[in-house]
């Protein structure tokens, strides 16, 4: 209740903030400074090995001392190793300056606390955390708004990443939530055992976290800057009934399977939390439809007003991320990993197929986008619950 309620709040600010920061900067400057964040997050997609997730996931029996010193080098080491290459790339294709720079340096701080973190999420300390992770967000989007009514234009946008970061960085340095261990360089026999434990869970994190940074790319290429933003706009209000779930959905779920034993308790809280999301998120999704239209320009400008359209083709979206994530903490604390991939691949087969009928001029570009996260999680929730279901009726 204290990290729904938490999202709640964050959800409502960052949408009020929103509002306003969209009068100041254009499609175009969101679209550039997304495209820019995609390409630097990118590669911490594809390094991560996810340690918080295997920390939150491990058997009190395996979380042992060294277990723990492990866990703690492995993250620093990625972490250093991952804004290494990112410089290097930067530099390489000639993209690398002063707001690049801080955009990396920025996703750093804030890859290496996420990961972190895990030691302390692990004790459920979810009162402490909802304060820690609310109070960040707030900072942040006051900040943003700040800059921007102070005539920053698109460097609030970067200025709220970085309030987010430091904030929650601090924070967890208050309440006691960070963790540090003796620093040293990892064998080779380790790395061995965190990649042959992490593979699963590293090759979902890549799927998902290409996929994300895909999307906005693809927008970018099919339609310029200007779509881009228009779909990161979109996208990013869609996501609002999953923000607000997401610590549900996301974190406790999956602490709660991994610590549930019976395993006919843990299949009926599975199937429960899905049916409690499906039918709100399926109402939602029908008041979008209907409502978008007038609403949005209403809201955002008439500038922004093709993000009514963007928005209505991704009402299967809005239905169907909140549950998928559900099976999909269901499945990474049962160790089901080979589930959560194959429903990778169809969603990343299911985004592509609406754009690619666009280029074939089928559809519009923006329809084929849209169209694309609704066909790409709606593929991705019914190919894990039919596995599910297959692997359960067999026993």
């Amino acid at each position: 209740m204290l990290l729904t309620g938490g999202n709640l709040l964050q959800a409502g600010i960052a949408f009020a903030v929103n509002l306003i920061l969209v009068r100041y900067i254009t499609p175009s400057e969101f679209g550039s400074f997304a495209i820019a964040f995609a390409e630097a997050s990118l590669f911490y997609a594809v390094l991560s090995i996810r340690t918080n997730a295997l920390i939150i996931r491990a058997s009190e029996h395996a979380f042992s001392e060294t277990a723990k010193d492990v866990y703690f080098n492995a993250a620093l080491q990625e972490t250093v190793f991952a804004t290494a290459v990112i410089f290097i790339w930067f530099w390489v294709t000639g993209g690398v300056g002063i707001w690049e720079s801080v955009i990396v340096l920025t996703l750093a701080v804030r890859h290496w606390t996420v990961l972190n973190k895990g030691f302390y999420e692990r004790k459920l300390p979810y009162k402490a955390l909802s304060a820690v992770e609310t109070g960040s967000a707030l900072s942040a989007h006051l900040a943003a708004l700040v800059a921007v009514l102070a005539g920053a234009g698109w460097v609030a946008l970067v200025l709220r990443e970085i309030v987010l970061s430091v904030a929650t960085l601090l924070g967890l340095a208050k309440v006691g939530g960070l963790t540090f261990r003796r620093v040293r360089l990892l064998s080779v026999g380790e790395y061995s055992d965190l990649f042959r434990e992490s593979r699963g869970v590293w090759l979902d994190g890549v799927l998902e976290g290409t996929f994300q940074r895909l999307t906005v790319m693809a927008a970018g290429f099919m339609g310029g800057e200007a779509l881009a933003g228009l779909v990161f706009q979109a996208q990013r209000l869609a996501l609002v009934p999953h923000q607000i779930l997401a610590p549900i959905v996301n974190r406790i779920m999956l602490n709660w399977f991994a610590r549930t034993e019976d395993p006919v308790r843990r299949r009926r809280g599975r199937t429960r939390m899905v049916l409690a999301t499906l039918g709100p998120l399926s109402v939602v999704a029908v008041f979008i439809v209907l409502f978008a239209d007038p609403v949005v320009p209403w809201l955002l400008g008439d500038g922004w007003a093709s993000v009514s359209t963007l928005m209505v083709g991704m009402a299967g979206f809005v239905v169907f991320i909140s549950p998928f994530e559900i099976l999909r903490s269901y499945c990474f604390a049962i160790r089901h990993t080979r589930m959560i991939l194959a429903a990778r691949v169809f969603q990343h087969l299911g985004f592509f197929i609406p754009p690619a009928l666009a280029m074939a001029g089928v559809i519009s570009t923006a329809d084929g986008l849209s169209f694309g996260f609704s066909v790409a999680y709606a593929g991705a929730f019914i190919c894990v619950a039919g596995l599910l279901y297959r692997m359960e009726k067999n026993g």
